[in-house]
């Protein structure tokens, strides 16, 4: 600063004498006047030191705002002015001057805590953003976390697709490899027929004692002679007889692991775990079988007429199954290809699996489903355009038989009528 504090024994500046003829002496008393403090030079150190703490918390805060730091450069001149004015002052107007510096030191006060106040809000506000960017950057790194997750579940999915579509195109090979078969056994059988209507060995030496008995003539000898060496081209050894029932056997063993497999397939699509999703015919179809335990023979009848004519559903066939097995008899597929050829193209048709009270429940809730899809598989096979099928399991009974477990192992098909 220009003024600078004075030591309380430096005399302060006298005021020029006033004209006159006479020159005035100070007396002792009035140089222990001029030695205390001036109560001026006082407040006006003190007015100083209050601006200087004023000037330095505006001037922390000048960052803020450079037009405010120059205000306040401003009013640091206005104040250094009315400071020097107060040194030559008298009481009253220093006083007063006092007074409105002390006020304007109170309004820069104000305002640097508004400053601070402010300044607090932009630390907050700062520190919201920041904790709303940590939780954006959280639900981001979810977001990747789960798109990383549906990845592996979709290619996952593409995985068991592509598994499908190979069993699939194998299905339909071994199908075409068994038509194959079933083409060749039919002409095979066809000649085990004709084999079977050939003179035997026995049969030709009854011919020659009849001819030695009879004494036939030389042409009639000759006729059945070309007959008999016609029939002995066209026979057949007993190798390859044996060897036409191994190729059979093996057809059936084709066919019966190409059912198992399309059951397989199929099982997803047309298994049934909840009879609620089945359509509403279907569902009241379902709900009048379950209600039809413990019924006698006669009783069961009965109710099948009545669910015929109050339902227009038809008990289309039985087909039974041997004990812990899940595979249809080929006479049981002819006898269904026979009768679906003989319904309507709207007709819907339900497949409804038992089993016996013997054995683990799981377990035979496990083998009726399988025996329920595998039928319904040969359904959807020779069903008509417009048809539908399905299959459920409707639980351990011994409706259809009390004494016989085995008549217990069965799936009915039901023809429900459009």
């Amino acid at each position: 600063m220009a003024n600078t504090e004075k030591s309380s024994t430096e005399s302060a500046p006298e005021p020029a004498a006033a004209p006159s003829s006479n020159v005035t002496v100070n007396t002792p008393s009035n140089s222990e006047t001029v030695n205390k403090p001036n109560p001026n030079m006082v407040m006006a150190l003190v007015l100083c030191f209050m601006l200087i703490i004023g000037l330095g918390v505006a001037f922390f805060f000048k960052g803020n705002d450079s037009g405010e730091a120059k205000d306040d450069l401003s009013e640091k001149e206005k104040l250094q002015r009315l400071i020097d004015a107060e040194k030559g002052s008298d009481s009253s107007d220093t006083r007063a001057s006092a007074a409105a510096l002390e006020s304007r030191i109170s309004s820069i006060l104000e305002n640097a805590h508004a400053l601070q106040s402010e300044f607090e809000m932009m630390k907050a506000g700062y520190k919201d953003a920041q904790d709303k960017l940590a939780r954006a950057g959280n639900e981001v790194q979810g977001n990747m976390n789960t798109i990383s997750r549906l990845g592996s579940e979709n290619t996952a999915l593409k995985n068991q697709i592509a598994q499908l579509n190979n069993l699939a195109r194998n299905a339909q090979a071994y199908q075409n490899q068994a038509q194959q078969f079933a083409k060749s056994n039919a002409e095979k059988d066809a000649l085990i027929a004709t084999l079977q209507g050939r003179p035997s060995n026995e049969t030709m030496q009854q011919l020659r004692n009849t001819l030695n008995s009879e004494q036939l003539t030389k042409a009639e000898l000759l006729r059945k002679l070309e007959t008999l060496e016609q029939k002995m081209l066209t026979m057949v050894d007993a190798k390859e007889v044996a060897k036409l029932a191994e190729l059979q056997e093996q057809n059936d063993k084709l066919r019966r692991q190409l059912q198992a497999l399309q059951t397989s397939i199929d099982f997803t699509k047309l298994f049934v775990k909840s009879h609620t999703t089945l359509p509403a015919n279907a569902q009241a179809l379902y709900n009048e079988l379950k209600g039809l335990e413990g019924f006698t023979e006669e009783k069961l009848r009965a109710a099948y007429t009545r669910i015929a004519t109050e339902l227009n559903a038809e008990n289309l066939q039985q087909v039974k199954f041997a004990t812990g097995s899940s595979i249809l008899n080929f006479t049981d597929q002819t006898t269904i290809k026979n009768k679906i050829d003989t319904t309507a193209s709207t007709d819907y048709f339900l497949v409804v699996g038992y089993a016996s009270r013997t054995g683990d429940a799981a377990n035979n809730e496990k083998l009726s489903a399988n025996r329920a899809t595998a039928v319904a598989s040969i359904v959807n096979q020779l069903k008509k355009d417009g048809q539908d099928v399905r299959a459920v399991y409707l639980g351990q009974t011994n409706r259809f038989s009390k004494s016989v477990n085995a008549d217990n192992q069965l799936c009915e098909i039901w023809r429900i009528k459009k």
